[in-house]
């Protein structure tokens, strides 16, 4: 694993691999060795050395070499292998705190903006995701006060920890997936679809008119009136179908999480989950089966110019 998955930067969410038991105790034996106590002996007895090596070995030198390297080396054995626990445990403690950081501002919110949106469908997809995940967690956090944390038993803490990422990762990419949704439903209502579709009418009925009369003017400006409003509307109901599919996809991360929550609960055991059960890689798939889809949808709607064109001409005037 890359050393940037070690200590992950305050700008980072810290992802489920940066809860396992390698990354933790790499992240340890990493600040481990760089604290001032390990470190500082270790400069000292690195400039004895160099001493020695250039005026010879004379008994200061050959003392502060000898008393740093085991200064060094004391305390960087005390940190590592008789405080490890403690501070893995506080390295977990810190990748959960970077992780609630970002988590604070996207949980209640949304409800409330699909209430103003007006579309129950959107506030209901909210409360759920959002009661699920939130039983999810109750019960695993229970789990992994049960294990002693990381300390009473580590195998299964870390299990517990790395599946309770798993889980937020889930409901994140959810609230994200309900977020895209939300921004395109608010724009679809700022278009008068109806309205396009009876101008659309109407042109075509004129265009038939005119086209016995030859005015080859007028039928070349209703040809390209017609054109522009079936690209509108046919942008507006892809738009309609990106809105569906983004609320199946978060039905589909709800679906995990709760057949995570059954599944933990009948297994009884975090470790089986991760043995015999399958909901851990169901999280992981349905996490980024739901990140191709937002990533799909958003090369379709973002990169072209003419669609934002299309739909600022539909919109309803004052």
């Amino acid at each position: 694993m890359g050393r940037a998955k070690q200590k992950p930067p305050e700008g980072k969410i810290p992802g489920a691999e940066d809860f396992t038991r390698e990354a933790v105790y790499r992240a340890v034996l990493k600040d481990t060795l760089q604290h001032p106590l390990t470190l500082m002996p270790a400069v000292a007895s690195t400039l004895g050395g160099l001493y020695m090596g250039l005026f010879g070995a004379g008994p200061n030198a050959a003392a502060v070499t000898f008393a740093g390297a085991l200064l060094a080396a004391g305390a960087w054995v005390v940190n590592y292998f008789i405080r490890g626990e403690e501070l893995a445990e506080q390295r977990v403690a810190k990748l959960r705190k970077l992780r609630d950081r970002h988590r604070h501002d996207q949980t209640m919110s949304l409800e409330v903006e699909w209430s103003k949106a007006g579309l129950a469908e959107g506030v209901q997809q909210a409360r759920e995701l959002r009661e699920v995940y939130h039983k999810l967690e109750t019960f695993l956090s229970g789990r992994l006060e049960a294990a002693g944390g990381v300390r009473g038993n580590t195998a299964s803490g870390f299990n517990v920890q790395r599946l309770m990422v798993l889980a937020e990762d889930t409901y994140r990419e959810g609230v994200d997936i309900l977020r895209a949704a939300l921004a395109t439903y608010q724009a679809l209502r700022q278009i008068d679809h109806e309205k396009l579709n009876r101008e659309l009418e109407a042109w075509q009925q004129e265009l038939e008119s005119v086209s016995a009369g030859g005015d080859a003017s007028r039928i070349k400006s209703l040809e390209t009136r017609i054109q522009s409003h079936q690209r509108r509307l046919e942008l507006f109901k892809q738009r309609v179908a990106s809105v569906d599919q983004l609320f199946a996809q978060s039905e589909a991360l709800e679906s995990a999480l709760e057949t995570t929550y059954l599944e933990t609960v009948d297994l009884g055991n975090t470790d089986t989950l991760f043995v015999r059960g399958h909901s851990a890689t169901a999280l992981e798939r349905a996490v980024n089966a739901a990140r191709r889809v937002e990533d799909r949808l958003r090369e379709m709607e973002g990169p072209r110019k003419e669609d934002d064109v299309y739909l600022a001409a539909g919109e309803v005037q004052d």
